[in-house]
């Protein structure tokens, strides 16, 4: 009586990698864009929600600038040009004074793909550099807020998976 055996071979792994190489060239910014919009940008508000980088706490609002919001906040001193009083008060989350480099990534920011296998994302906003990587010359830390959390890549590379293996 023969013995009971089962064979492998990567002939169907081959056809499989292969065509999943194949969606990947046509289709991985597409792909990208779409986990993005629906996981990326959600982990990114949390950074504003949690006001925390990817190392921890963002550090705290100068005394100084506290101190000038509530002076502008009580009508003491005038807010900046096309800016209105109440948005200036030292209790503000950090980094949403007006709320403007917030909503700028739930609109979906600035995304663009980079040939058919990367996307690229960036805030509109003038200044989002500025508060991303600090400005030492003008004493602004940097309060990293473009990054994704571990769970979130997770997710979206099991997005990009079910979608890449999709029929």
């Amino acid at each position: 009586m023969p013995t009971a055996q089962i064979s492998f071979d990567t002939t169907a792994w081959d056809s499989w990698l292969k065509l999943l190489g194949m969606r990947m060239k046509s289709k991985g910014a597409d792909f990208l864009q779409a986990a993005w919009l629906t996981i990326g940008f959600k982990d990114i508000i949390e950074h504003f929600e949690k006001e925390e980088g990817p190392n921890g706490v963002w550090p705290i609002r100068a005394f100084d600038t506290n101190r000038r919001y509530d002076k502008i906040s009580r009508g003491e001193w005038s807010p900046p040009k096309g800016m209105r009083k109440g948005s200036f008060k030292s209790s503000n989350k950090l980094l949403q004074l007006t709320g403007t480099l917030k909503k700028s990534l739930l609109r979906g920011g600035s995304v663009s793909k980079k040939g058919h296998d990367a996307i690229i994302i960036q805030s509109p906003v003038e200044y989002s550099g500025t508060h991303e990587y600090g400005d030492n010359k003008r004493n602004i830390p940097a309060r990293s807020f473009m990054w994704l959390s571990a769970s979130a890549m997770d997710k979206m590379a099991n997005f990009f998976l079910e979608m890449l293996t999709k029929d």
